[in-house]
């Protein structure tokens, strides 16, 4: 009896853990007007926004927040972790209005400073069927990726410019577009749970990893 009690609990099936499942907002913008590249935005959440709902930060459970700029040269082409996230859903949750930044440098504490920058901004207030984001009073829409080296003096430096503040600087990179047409693609995935990874629905398959927001 103990032998087939000890068979039989070999030949149960495991008990497989709770499935996981991440909701990953991505948005790409159209190309810049001014350089080659775009600019483009990954945000990776625990749950789905609220439906009508303004968040001035990022949301519980966000994994990932990105937003990259990809250029056609090494000056184009980084990738920041977002500070700057207030945006607006709508009545199906979709992100219909937003100001997504981020800025990283190492200037010195100095002046005139030295080091470099790099920014990153998508922002589209254009919508009028939400509320504007948070602490924001105009509509406008514009994406941009910059990238600036600073110097103590333009002596000896190819494209140098001094600001209007005394600061003299390079331009590496600057793409933006204004007035552009953006939307979010969601896509759910599901890991553990015996799911193997899927992306789409959920376990069972279906739903081809995308949902139909933001379309």
């Amino acid at each position: 009896m103990a032998g087939a009690a000890a068979m039989l609990a070999l030949m149960a099936p495991a008990v497989a853990g709770a499935a996981t499942t991440t909701y990953t907002y991505t948005y790409t913008g159209p190309a810049f007007s001014t350089k080659n590249g775009n600019l483009s935005v990954v945000i990776t959440t625990g749950a789905l926004l609220s439906v009508n709902s303004s968040y001035s930060g990022l949301p519980a459970g966000t994994t990932v927040a990105t937003i990259k700029v990809n250029g056609n040269s090494s000056a184009g082409m980084f990738s920041l972790p977002i500070q700057v996230f207030s945006v607006t859903t709508d009545s199906a949750g979709n992100i219909a209005s937003w100001v997504i930044q981020a800025d990283s440098n190492n200037f010195t504490k100095t002046t005139p400073a030295t080091g470099t920058d790099h920014y990153a901004s998508t922002v589209n207030t254009l919508s009028q069927t939400v509320a504007l984001p948070k602490g924001y009073s105009t509509r406008s829409a514009t994406d941009q990726g910059l990238y600036q080296t600073y110097y103590k003096s333009c002596t000896g430096v190819s494209g140098c410019t001094v600001s209007g503040t005394g600061q003299p600087y390079t331009v590496g990179y600057n793409g933006y577009i204004t007035n552009m047409t953006g939307k979010w693609v969601i896509t759910r995935s599901t890991s553990g749970g015996g799911c193997g990874g899927q992306s789409g629905t959920g376990c069972g398959g279906g739903g081809g990893g995308r949902l139909l927001l933001g379309q």
